[in-house]
């Protein structure tokens, strides 16, 4: 349960509402229609606008550090639940490929190129990296960190991680039962820690799994894709 501190800077709800409706109705339909020739737009947009808002928040002394969740307390116990998380996520893929051959499935319908596997392709370090660390860090703070803690202060806990969980999925304009699952543990999380180390971790876990599906274990792809 989240741990809430007398010196933590409180925000009224209306505040991740009016931020979340102008993401909807107004910056992601710019980037995405108006500005998607800019080839930094479609792709970037949406952290951008979390990163902007954020820095608002901050600056203006709305949000603090420790208010969004950026603190180290309990920094191993959250460490070792989010890290073990994360890796309970990447590591089903490899598991999940090997029960694939073990049991034969990798032979019928599911698996149409049978036996096959892709090999890790470097790909643009950069995005790899981003997407590894900035992408989980601007995304955890703006949902978990800052909605959630407003919704946590108006809503009962369950009710608040669906709502922030479906929200979450929702930003990302993609019908993915595996966005709302991450949103949901992500959620969990943080209302369990108190902090974005473990959400943070869990969302890393996820990325790495992204990655390895589409690079190292194509052949999963028709099996998972109820989840993407």
């Amino acid at each position: 349960m989240v741990e809430r501190d007398d010196s933590e800077i409180s925000w009224p709800l209306k505040l991740p509402l009016l931020l979340t409706a102008l993401y909807f109705l107004g910056w992601y339909p710019l980037t995405q229609i108006f500005l998607r020739d800019l080839r930094w737009a479609p792709r970037y947009g949406p952290h951008l606008y979390y990163a902007v808002s954020l820095a608002g928040l901050l600056l203006s002394g709305k949000a603090t550090l420790e208010a969004l969740g950026l603190t180290g307390r309990n920094l191993r116990q959250n460490v070792l639940l989010g890290g073990t998380c994360g890796a309970v996520v990447a590591g089903m893929l490899p598991l999940l490929d090997f029960l694939a051959d073990l049991t034969g499935l990798s032979r019928t319908e599911l698996f149409p190129v049978a036996g096959a596997r892709g090999g890790l392709e470097s790909g643009p370090a950069l995005e790899i990296a981003a997407s590894l660390t900035v992408v989980p860090l601007l995304e955890q703070t703006f949902f978990s960190g800052f909605a959630l803690r407003s919704l946590l202060e108006k809503f009962k806990p369950v009710l608040a991680i669906y709502i922030c969980a479906a929200v979450f999925a929702l930003a990302h304009f993609k019908l993915s039962l595996g966005l709302f699952l991450l949103g949901l543990g992500s959620a969990g999380l943080f209302y369990k820690t108190g902090t974005l180390v473990a959400p943070l971790l869990l969302h890393v876990g996820c990325q790495t799994a992204g990655l390895l599906l589409e690079n190292a274990y194509p052949r999963l792809v028709t099996l998972l894709g109820f989840l993407l």
